[in-house]
């Protein structure tokens, strides 16, 4: 991979400024474990199945792991490549160039991230929703606790994934979101803690069916996502008089357990 503006920017900086800029962009990443690789089509995902524990009566029996390890295939691919003319001078066009991989890096997020609640979204276990009100945003949260809990789903680490509406809702509904750190704050999306979740909002949910959303209640290790960053440079074309800003990357998501995840499609 070559990169002609040696000097000016190099590949470390585009490395540093678009992989990040992608996965700090992501509300995903908070509902499921991501892995990232370079140049992959596929990841694989380790897994284990049940552990049986039986009484104790002086011996014991072995028995063999069952290896659950899934592929998950990278099957997903979006791409962009812009071009910057020469004619200013090479400080303001590198600058444009940066901006370029910045704009170029969320809408590769923005791509993922529709990508991976999708996959949430069709999840097997559902739990009625349809229109929410100030009266009912509550209960319906709670609902999906219970439905996770009923699934054997840890408690710990839950997440649950809601349209600004919902949000905007739960905040009319005066619910006592609890105290959160600067370091939860911080996260993309997030709004705050109530029924055990941590909920964020995003303009990604999939589409219901009819006029709703498929609102997501899991934890990160009901589902695996991941990246492969193909290429990402900037380049100069044989022919012209501008610098090419490009980036391609490749990505997919599966679910891992079933019971870890519950949708429910809604509305305001």
């Amino acid at each position: 991979m070559a990169y002609v503006l040696d000097g000016t920017i190099s590949q470390e900086e585009i490395r540093n400024l678009f992989i990040p800029e992608v996965e700090a962009s992501l509300v995903a990443t908070n509902f499921a474990t991501f892995e990232t690789v370079m140049d992959a089509e596929s990841i694989k995902i380790p897994g284990i199945g049940a552990v049986t524990v039986l009484p104790y009566t002086g011996t014991a029996v072995t028995s063999d792991a069952t290896d659950t390890s899934k592929l998950l295939v990278l099957d997903q691919a979006d791409y962009f490549q812009k071009a910057v003319d020469k004619v200013d001078n090479a400080q303001a066009a590198v600058k444009v160039i940066g901006k370029v991989l910045e704009k170029g890096a969320v809408s590769t997020a923005e791509a993922i991230e529709a990508y991976v609640f999708s996959v949430l979204g069709a999840a097997a276990n559902t739990v009625t929703g349809g229109t929410l009100t100030v009266a009912t945003v509550a209960a319906w949260i709670s609902s999906m606790s219970v439905a996770l809990t009923n699934q054997k789903c840890p408690r710990r680490g839950r997440k649950l994934a809601v349209t600004p509406e919902i949000s905007a809702l739960i905040a009319s509904a005066n619910l006592a979101l609890n105290t959160v750190t600067a370091e939860e704050a911080a996260r993309e999306g997030f709004v705050g803690r109530f029924g055990g979740f941590d909920i964020f909002e995003t303009i990604y949910l999939a589409d219901g069916a009819s006029t709703g959303k498929m609102a997501v209640a899991t934890v990160v290790d009901g589902s695996y996502a991941g990246i492969g960053y193909q290429e990402y440079n900037v380049g100069e074309p044989t022919e012209g008089f501008k610098w090419i800003a490009k980036g391609l990357a490749n990505y997919g998501a599966v679910i891992a357990q079933e019971a870890f995840i519950v949708a429910s499609d809604v509305e305001v």
